[in-house]
């Protein structure tokens, strides 16, 4: 086909769910587009590159998706699909042959286009019915809880650390007291550490990060670093002490050596800022 000669532009509202946390975009593309020139224009983004490296892109046109309520996007748009898996569209149509009269009117609100990859199209079969799912439902209930309710149950390692744990974690009226995958039916485990919360926060906002460039003297350090851990030492005292300065200068001074955690079940080799408490 040849290519589009128009400049008029049109903004197309691209669902990709990925994760719960996924959020809808706006692409804009030639009026005259290809399907394939809205897949680049997708693959482009920088929100998406990372999880769309090495994986195939198809293209839904899905008909009354609304943008709201929100929290419910991802859930509607897994549902849409599992109906209509097979009607993807084709790369070399124009986008035209698909939308008539172009995307939906901004007032209305819609989603135009969903975007999934070979992986989410291969989990499907598992959430078939999610609106419907004993998970989804005891998901939606937990959250409703009390912080202070939620706090009564147990930890995800005391849930699993003993028959004992295992039978209070189970029962008939409430399920198996799940923690992972993230999306699954337990209060998440950032409710019992506050170190996990710090975790989860920075992983879940990785991608708004601009991307780091260490300076040339923090490479060649952490080249010294991994040296000296490779070497053998007389003993662990002089393994540490060999390491400290690297890691001082990597991690910054204010080292404390040997704090137990408040458990005082587990003893780390070396704590920075707030100890981790177990």
């Amino acid at each position: 086909m040849s290519s589009s000669t128009s400049s008029e532009q049109h903004h197309f509202v691209v669902f990709l769910p990925y994760s719960v946390k996924s959020q809808p975009k706006s692409f804009p593309v030639l009026e005259n587009a290809l399907v394939q020139d809205l897949e680049d224009a997708i693959r482009n983004n920088q929100n998406y590159k990372r999880f769309l490296e090495n994986e195939e892109l198809f293209l839904y046109k899905c008909n009354n998706l609304d943008l709201d309520p929100s929290g419910t996007l991802y859930r509607r748009a897994l549902e849409w699909l599992c109906g209509n898996a097979d009607s993807m569209m084709n790369s070399v149509h124009r986008l035209s042959k698909y939308f008539t009269n172009g995307p939906a009117p901004e007032k209305d609100e819609k989603v135009d286009v969903i975007a999934v990859t070979e992986s989410i199209l291969e989990n499907l079969d598992k959430v078939p019915d999610l609106a419907d799912s004993r998970a989804f439902k005891m998901t939606e209930e937990r959250r409703a809880r009390p912080i202070s309710k939620i706090r009564r149950l147990p930890s995800p390692s005391e849930g699993i650390r003993d028959e004992a744990g295992i039978k209070q974690s189970t029962d008939e009226n409430r399920g198996v007291h799940a923690h992972r995958p993230a999306s699954n039916y337990g209060p998440p485990t950032a409710l019992f550490n506050h170190a996990l919360a710090r975790l989860k926060h920075r992983l879940q906002h990785l991608d708004e990060q601009a991307e780091l460039e260490p300076p040339p003297n923090m490479l060649f350090t952490c080249h010294q670093f991994i040296l000296t851990s490779c070497d053998v030492h007389n003993s662990e005292n002089d393994r540490e002490l060999a390491l400290t300065g690297f890691l001082n200068v990597l991690v910054g001074a204010d080292m404390s050596p040997k704090l137990k955690t408040e458990s005082g079940t587990a003893q780390p080799d070396a704590i920075w800022g707030d100890p981790v408490r177990i």
